[in-house]
């Protein structure tokens, strides 16, 4: 085993799915000691006790805002995988990063950076002949919709593309062809489903579709923990996937 010392964990919204999985992988890593879980109705101030740990929260827009508010007097980093954030929870991140390391992705799975990248380079070299249509699909208990994942897919083909519309499904009161101008979204809610994405580039005679399916909710996790072993050695700042991606061996 490493001499090297352990990155301290804490964990935010530890009731829920992943916070559960997050407390189960985060005991058997050997690279990680888990100081403290936390969730609905426990004190953010309790991270005081644990300066130079890092909080890793998946909770909600309020749970988010809370942690970022106490960070930088608790002396805690952040890794947030908490989607459907509001304008307050991001002020919040973006004014403790200033003080604090703080680690942000809709989606911790290193799959869906590496998507992003891709669907990147295909509009690129595919030209705007090609119509560009987002389909996502997860369980019947996500709350929102379009999924955070999607939301950041998509900004990355509008940017690829340059200044397209993004448009959730079809209105029914027009009766009108997409144009080349927009980049249709839809988002898909039933069963058990973890996560999916698709890009479609649909030209004429040929069609690229570019996926991403997650089969374990046990990836996000590990993607958490990864980023907050590489966020444990960081200077305060507002960081991401692409900042770690590359960064290291997994």
């Amino acid at each position: 085993m490493s001499d090297a010392p352990r990155t301290r964990v804490a964990i935010v919204g530890s009731a829920g799915k992943m916070g559960q999985t997050l407390v189960r992988l985060a005991n058997e890593d050997p690279e990680i000691e888990l100081v403290t879980v936390l969730d609905q109705g426990d004190a953010m101030s309790a991270l005081a006790a644990f300066p130079g740990a890092v909080a890793i929260e998946f909770s909600s827009p309020s749970g988010t805002r809370g942690l970022a508010e106490i960070a930088p007097s608790a002396g805690v980093s952040i890794v947030s995988g908490t989607t459907g954030l509001d304008d307050a929870a991001v002020r919040a991140l973006d004014e403790a990063s200033r003080k604090v390391p703080v680690f942000t992705a809709a989606n911790m799975s290193i799959g869906v950076h590496v998507l992003g990248v891709l669907i990147e380079r295909a509009i690129a070299m595919l030209g705007p002949g090609f119509d560009l249509e987002l389909v996502e699909a997860h369980h019947r208990r996500k709350v929102d919709a379009p999924s955070g994942t999607a939301l950041k897919l998509a900004s990355i083909a509008q940017s690829a593309r340059g200044a397209a519309s993004l448009v959730h499904g079809r209105r029914p009161d027009l009766r009108a062809a997409r144009s080349r101008e927009e980049i249709g979204m839809h988002a898909v809610r039933g069963g058990d489903v973890i996560g999916d994405h698709t890009l479609y580039l649909l030209g004429d005679g040929e069609r690229l579709e570019l996926t991403h399916r997650a089969t374990n909710r046990d990836l996000f996790a590990h993607g958490a923990l990864r980023a907050a072993k590489w966020l444990s050695t960081q200077p305060p700042g507002h960081y991401g996937m692409e900042h770690l991606v590359g960064s290291a061996s997994p």
